[in-house]
């Protein structure tokens, strides 16, 4: 086997230019998508990954989906964390990845695929095309039985505290460090806590 780069991951999440330019927060849309042809033309597969995003690209995604797949690309969807505010407040944006599943499920027949990577996303066959589209929960339970306990107990944390709110824990939570049965947590008022993690 050659040693060298074979695939690239792309992350876009958004085909539209205002929109990309807002999350992103730079007005470089068409530099990416010149970037995905030079890599394909120079004969590295390309993976996009795009998070979806309630408010920015939830009625978008099987554009995107079915751009990709005519791009000869696979696609994997990320449910994004809804934390609170880290670099920006997240938590009106979060969209369960099982919610965009049924969505697109009224276009396509999803196949479940068995494979797995390693990670917390799962696959399926779009349609009738050989393309698939991976689902990535970065809360997904099998996924945290595998990690170490401190990192375990952590993301659990991260994504577990109580409290009130629309996410409950989730809007309470904007970081969280440490690791074992303790971590220290900052809220959304900018307070630090030290939090027990079961």
């Amino acid at each position: 086997m050659r040693p060298g780069v074979r695939r690239v991951n792309v992350s876009l999440d958004s085909l539209d230019r205002a929109t990309f330019a807002r999350i992103a927060r730079a007005d470089c849309l068409a530099q990416v998508l010149d970037g995905i042809a030079a890599a394909q033309d120079a004969g590295l597969k390309v993976k996009i990954n795009t998070v979806a995003l309630k408010r920015d690209n939830e009625r978008d995604l099987p554009e995107i989906i079915r751009w990709a797949h005519q791009g000869d690309m696979d696609i994997t969807l990320i449910e994004t964390m809804p934390l609170g505010a880290v670099d920006e407040d997240r938590t009106d944006q979060f969209l369960p990845l099982d919610l965009v599943r049924r969505e697109l499920e009224s276009y396509w027949t999803l196949t479940e695929l068995g494979m797995r990577t390693g990670g917390p996303a799962r696959y399926v066959r779009v349609g009738g095309n050989r393309r698939q589209a991976g689902f990535h929960h970065p809360a997904d339970p099998q996924f945290l039985r595998k990690l170490p306990a401190g990192a375990r107990h952590l993301h659990r944390h991260l994504v577990h505290v109580p409290g009130p709110g629309r996410f409950g824990g989730f809007a309470r939570t904007a970081a969280c460090f440490g690791a074992g049965r303790f971590a220290q947590c900052r809220d959304r008022s900018g307070a630090c806590r030290q939090a027990k993690v079961a």
